[in-house]
């Protein structure tokens, strides 16, 4: 039997620890960790009404945990949710919890466990509507003195929780008090600010010395929803400018190239018209007839041929011709009604 001499005898015994030795094993890498971040982008309107509807959208990195939402006015801090989920979206209806109308709230987005990742946006107006109202102070017969046109009345009024822009309409009706039903007639003004005060020049667009008015005063946001109608008055034009349109057999029906002599009588107008074929009340398309036309302000004749203006219907046997005094948008007269054969 062949002997191992000793270095072969200590290879053999050392030899795996040898092989191992300066070895390791491969690891993963450890990939470092994304920093928790909020970044607010909207709402970015910067006038919001309470009960409006508003997306808050951010964009976020690092944490997937949830957050909390909260809406801030000075030191007054109100939570929007105590906890959502951090997705970058909360859909939200307006309201300042209690706190009055400013210009100064802020809105903020929080993780949650980390007050450090937050972000907020501002400089947010919120009108706070809740139990909006507007309130004449004429309620009763001879509250407001009748009027003649170009007199200047202050119509008053006093408000609460308004988004601070109101329209301002005239109603008017045919009898007194109104046994018929009211219309609206005009806007007065649009968006006018909330001041308690709107100094008017009685103006009564040419309607006839029968009517009697009233006022309608809405918050411009919220409409219907908001708003206060005064109690009757009457107005009188002392100068009330009309106009007749005549040559139209009423109830007649016309050929297309037939042609009509119409004539206009006036008062108080400046005898120039615009004339426009009329479905009923609806304006035919491109139905000018004509524009500017002067008749001196005497019984002056315009020929017309008779033109459908290529209208689609589906009426044909209601038309009538409007006449506007050029130089005057509430006088206004019409013709009798007509049929156009097709």
């Amino acid at each position: 039997m062949s002997k191992t001499t000793p270095i072969l005898t200590l290879l053999l015994i050392l030899g795996p620890t040898l092989v191992q030795v300066g070895c390791s094993k491969d690891e993963d890498p450890v990939e470092p960790s994304i920093p928790c971040s909020i970044t607010l982008n909207s709402p970015v309107d910067d006038t919001l009404y309470s009960g409006e509807s508003v997306s808050i959208r951010w964009d976020k990195t690092g944490s997937d945990s949830q957050v909390k939402i909260e809406l801030i006015n000075g030191i007054a801090t109100s939570t929007i949710t105590p906890v959502t989920p951090n997705d970058g979206f909360y859909p939200w209806s307006v309201q300042t919890y209690g706190q009055p109308t400013d210009d100064d709230y802020f809105l903020r987005v929080t993780a949650l466990g980390d007050d450090s990742c937050t972000d907020k946006i501002g400089d947010i107006t919120i009108f706070n509507l809740d139990g909006c109202g507007i309130s004449f102070p004429y309620s009763e017969t001879d509250s407001i003195p009748n009027l003649s046109v170009g007199d200047v009345f202050p119509i008053q009024w006093t408000s609460s929780n308004t988004s601070s822009l109101l329209r301002l309409e005239l109603w008017t009706t045919s009898t007194f008090p109104a046994y018929t039903p009211e219309e609206p007639f005009w806007v007065l003004a649009d968006d006018i600010a909330d001041t308690g005060e709107y100094l008017w020049t009685a103006t009564a667009f040419n309607h006839s010395d029968n009517d009697v008015y009233r006022w309608r005063i809405y918050d411009s946001y919220l409409n219907n929803d908001c708003y206060e109608t005064s109690y009757y008055f009457r107005m009188f034009d002392n100068a009330l400018c009309t106009i007749q349109v005549r040559g139209v057999n009423d109830g007649h029906t016309y050929m297309p190239g037939d042609l009509i002599s119409l004539y206009f009588i006036f008062e108080n107008s400046s005898g120039v018209v615009d004339l426009r074929l009329y479905s009923g009340n609806i304006p035919v398309t491109d139905g000018v007839i004509c524009n500017n036309f002067d008749t001196q302000n005497g019984i002056i004749m315009f020929e017309w041929l008779v033109n459908d203006f290529d209208h689609l219907g589906p009426v044909f046997d209601r038309f009538n011709i409007w006449a506007w005094d050029s130089n005057n948008e509430y006088c206004v007269g019409q013709s009798s009604h007509f049929a156009i054969a097709q």
